[in-house]
């Protein structure tokens, strides 16, 4: 009832302090003041649960619940409101106008999820590094609240779960010719786990090497896995050259590329009997 009286909403097609100002008796004046006063301010109610929104783990702490009203409050102005610091540091970018710029979402490999990764932030890219000491560099992004998937990130995820390239939205990036690939694979049943044989090849033999033996199989109109990696084993199988041999040894009669010697092996002068050396 509070609330709806101080943010002065409308129940009905009416204000709320319209509706409360007839209930004052009319010696109130007072009374009467001070609610129009409170509502002439700008305000908003929050209305929450202290024990769903507390995070501690004693109830006996002296601020737990100080750190319960700061956290909803940060949580009501779009920052974190687990982390104070963070909180803190969101409430500073946002001062400086600078806030939306890094609440884009950047995908890392799904192999470190729920892990603590560190990002460094350079002038055109991000570098995350993963507790293990590996790392990526994502492109960053200037526009706001955007979502920058990288397909290769989630490969591995596709080996256990092919299922999720019908609908994953981070597969949309693919490359063309992979794209066509998968729409042709998914029409039949097994397509999919077909597909995560082929983008499992990404990582074996790279992206550049992949595309092109699809693109092939693409062009033959055999799109099966089998073919798209027996295509890749012979762009990637080495060259031989076939240098010529040097010998000593010289021929007094060089061979002929005449195939009547060879039938008349097969046959005798006089007849049609084969000879049976032969």
């Amino acid at each position: 009832m509070l609330a709806l009286l101080l943010e002065n909403r409308q129940v009905n097609g009416d204000n709320a302090l319209d509706i409360f100002l007839p209930k004052i008796q009319k010696e109130d004046e007072l009374l009467r003041a001070a609610l129009k006063k409170a509502v002439a301010i700008p305000s908003r109610s929050i209305l929450f649960n202290i024990d769903q929104k507390a995070d501690i783990i004693s109830k006996t702490q002296i601020d737990a619940l100080l750190s319960v009203f700061v956290k909803v409050f940060n949580e009501m102005c779009g920052y974190f409101g687990k982390q104070g610091y963070i909180a803190q540091f969101e409430r500073d970018l946002d001062g400086r106008d600078q806030l939306q710029h890094f609440k884009d979402a950047y995908s890392v490999p799904c192999e470190w999820v729920n892990a603590m990764v560190s990002v460094r932030v350079y002038h055109d890219h991000l570098m995350v590094v993963s507790p293990e000491g590996e790392f990526i560099r994502l492109k960053r992004c200037f526009e706001r609240d955007q979502t920058i998937y990288d397909w290769t990130h989630y490969i591995a995820l596709i080996e256990r779960k092919p299922g999720a390239l019908r609908n994953g939205a981070p597969f949309r990036t693919m490359p063309e010719p992979l794209r066509q690939l998968q729409d042709q694979l998914l029409r039949h049943p097994g397509g999919d786990r077909v597909m995560a044989q082929v983008l499992n090849a990404v990582t074996l033999h790279g992206l550049e090497a992949v595309l092109v033996a699809v693109e092939l199989a693409l062009q033959s109109g055999r799109v099966s896995a089998e073919h798209v990696l027996n295509v890749l084993s012979r762009l990637k199988e080495p060259s031989r050259n076939n240098e010529p041999v040097h010998t000593h040894l010289n021929l007094n009669k060089p061979s002929q590329a005449n195939v009547d010697r060879y039938d008349r092996l097969r046959t005798q002068q006089s007849g049609d009997q084969e000879v049976s050396h032969a």
